[in-house]
């Protein structure tokens, strides 16, 4: 525990550098409206600092600013800056002092999606270099592409901890995409041993395979006079693994 007289939490003291921990970039700006983007950046490092460390800090901001392309607003306002730049300005931010660990809260909401897969590539790219990231997200598919392991929220407790392709194979097995040539009003009842899920107006059914599962399915299409356009199997993503732990059912069409 730190002493109460300092007035600084744990995080504070990452402003500093006292611990190398990133700043969190929370989805609520905590940049100062009143400073251009140049100079947010440099509230990366301590207000109070010698003249080498100033110099050395400008560098270190003009350095970030490039790299999250905001150097041609580095005298801009930061009430001016659009929502996806003062994204960018955050991360910069967290990044003044090369943390150790980066932590994140929602870095993409709201940004367009060039942005969000430029800073894909940026996250990634920091993480190889060896920068440990905590991300929390929304986006499933983030998820997947940027975490080697997950925890997975639910209802105020971790459902699941694991490894991403790990958690995945567990939660999840191939997908069985059957396309008909003509809607199906309903999914046929005879169909006991695997959910089959109703999608795209009835033209396409989907269900995980399992023993026996794709010859049940199909014999049930087959009483009923429905035929099979074609079949796909596709591997199982993370948010087949969601749905499975959070017991969401997906939307019928």
């Amino acid at each position: 525990m730190l002493p109460l007289h300092r007035g600084r939490t744990l995080l504070r003291l990452a402003h500093v550098g006292a611990v190398e921990i990133g700043r969190h970039v929370f989805g609520e700006s905590d940049a100062d409206p009143g400073l251009a983007a140049l100079q947010n950046a440099q509230l990366g490092t301590a207000g109070q600092l010698e003249q080498d460390l100033v110099r050395a800090a400008r560098t270190r901001a003009q350095e970030l600013l490039d790299v999250f392309d905001l150097s041609s607003k580095r005298q801009e306002g930061y009430k001016r800056l659009s929502g996806g730049m003062k994204r960018r300005l955050l991360i910069a931010r967290a990044l003044m002092h090369s943390p150790k660990i980066l932590i994140l809260d929602e870095p993409t909401a709201g940004v367009d999606l060039e942005l969000r897969y430029h800073l894909w590539d940026f996250l990634r790219r920091i993480n190889k270099d060896g920068i440990t990231i905590l991300l929390t997200t929304h986006y499933i598919e983030e998820a997947e592409k940027l975490c080697s392991r997950i925890g997975v929220i639910h209802q105020g407790k971790i459902a699941a901890l694991d490894a991403t392709g790990t958690l995945i194979r567990k939660m999840s097995g191939d997908q069985v995409e059957l396309y008909l040539k003509t809607s199906i009003p309903a999914v046929p009842p005879e169909i006991k041993s695997v959910r089959v899920f109703r999608e795209e107006n009835g033209k396409r059914l989907r269900f995980e395979e399992k023993e026996n599962a794709v010859n049940e399915v199909l014999k049930a299409l087959h009483q009923k006079g429905f035929e099979i356009e074609r079949i796909d199997v596709r591997r199982p993503t993370l948010e087949d693994a969601f749905l499975k732990l959070t017991g969401k059912k997906e939307a019928q069409v």
